[in-house]
């Protein structure tokens, strides 16, 4: 998959295209100006106290949820993300706007920072 990650700013988070299928993510907030690291993309404090990590793969992506202090993790917003986009979702990956599973995307993990 050709991804490309956002500079930062209210655009999507990250886009790409797979067996001509294309893929848009976005992010509720405008988001800061990442640090690169390799293939890896840092957003800092996304949230207080919590980061957001973009990591571009061979066939796919990841995404990191980094959350740094334990006030962060009590964060309503971070409950509210976390519910959406996990928990209330019975397969591993995501749907198109058809509903149909998008192969080699995974949702969102959590971690402590």
């Amino acid at each position: 998959m050709a991804v490309k990650f956002s500079g930062g700013g209210s655009g999507p988070m990250l886009s790409g295209v797979k067996d001509g299928r294309t893929l848009s993510l976005s992010w509720p907030k405008p988001l800061p100006k990442p640090t690169l690291d390799g293939n890896v993309a840092t957003y800092p404090e996304i949230l207080a106290g919590v980061d957001l990590q973009l990591k571009a793969e061979v066939e796919s992506f990841s995404q990191l949820l980094v959350v740094k202090t334990a006030e962060a993790a009590q964060n309503p917003e971070l409950a509210q993300l976390h519910g959406r986009h996990i928990d209330d979702h019975p397969r591993p990956g995501l749907a198109d706007r058809h509903g149909d599973d998008l192969p080699g995307v995974h949702r969102p993990q959590l971690g402590l920072g």
